[in-house]
């Protein structure tokens, strides 16, 4: 994944926690209500959006080999020591994709990856097929649940799973702050390259400056700001876009797979 950074700003995050309701996955902040679905999980994080159902392989897996794999290495810190000193092939693409499903795609809420995931090792030539996006949309829903239900219960604070990161960046997109000028159904993805470091101080300093997530003072992107404009283009265009959608997508399916056979972390 092209990501500027991975920066987590943990204030925010739990305000924007406290503001998503995971029964129907909308957003209310600063006086709108955004719906969020896998679909943003896919166009923010260059995910593939189609494809088999992630959780549905994981659970028919009646066995998980370990390849090799010991339990003390299925930490995020362990597979990347691993992976630093490993050469290409089969064991680095295993770990590999471990390492990224367990610490950013879907995250567990402690310092250790699911032995689940292992039931996955073997399935490496079927990883571009998978929805990815589901995944990790669905593990947010599920983490911010749980941890909603822990605060409620009194119980003491834990770490949060799941890919939160999602739910800082589809928040940020729809900052309307000058910031970024495109509609949202004009800009680039995957997005997470485009939000550095520098860019999400920015960002926060204007919402903090302004009253917070609840403020009515921030001025927002919405998929509605621009019907008028889809409305009034022709069928031919329309056509267009969906022809240069579809290469996208292909695009970022073979980008997924080129990363788990060449980055190393």
């Amino acid at each position: 994944m092209e990501a500027a950074t991975y920066s987590l700003r943990m204030k925010m995050m739990e305000d924007l926690i406290s503001c998503f309701d995971v029964d129907t996955g909308e957003l209310s902040v600063h006086g709108r209500r955004l719906h969020m679905t896998h679909s943003h999980a896919g166009s923010l994080l260059g995910l593939p959006s189609r494809g088999r159902d992630v959780d549905g392989l994981i659970s028919q897996a009646v066995a998980h080999e370990n390849f090799g794999i010991a339990r003390t290495s299925l930490t995020p810190s362990a597979l990347y020591a691993e992976l630093i000193q490993m050469p290409d092939g089969e064991d680095f693409k295993r770990r590999l994709l471990l390492y990224i499903v367990g610490s950013i795609i879907r995250p567990t809420g402690n310092v250790h990856i699911s032995t689940s995931y292992l039931s996955l090792l073997h399935r490496l030539d079927e990883i571009k097929d998978m929805n990815w996006a589901k995944f990790a949309f669905e593990g947010v829903l599920a983490a911010v649940r749980t941890y909603k239900i822990a605060r409620a219960r009194g119980l003491p604070n834990k770490c949060i799973g799941g890919c939160i990161w999602l739910l800082q960046l589809f928040y940020l997109e729809h900052l309307a702050i000058g910031i970024i000028h495109q509609p949202i159904i004009d800009r680039g993805t995957p997005r997470v390259s485009f939000w550095t470091d520098a860019r999400i101080t920015r960002a926060m300093k204007h919402v903090i400056h302004r009253g917070g997530v609840r403020a009515h003072t921030v001025d927002m992107f919405t998929p509605s700001d621009h019907t008028d404009r889809v409305e009034g283009q022709d069928v031919n265009d329309l056509k267009s876009q969906l022809d240069a959608l579809q290469r996208e997508v292909i695009i970022l399916k073979s980008h997924v797979t080129l990363s788990l056979v060449d980055v190393r972390r």
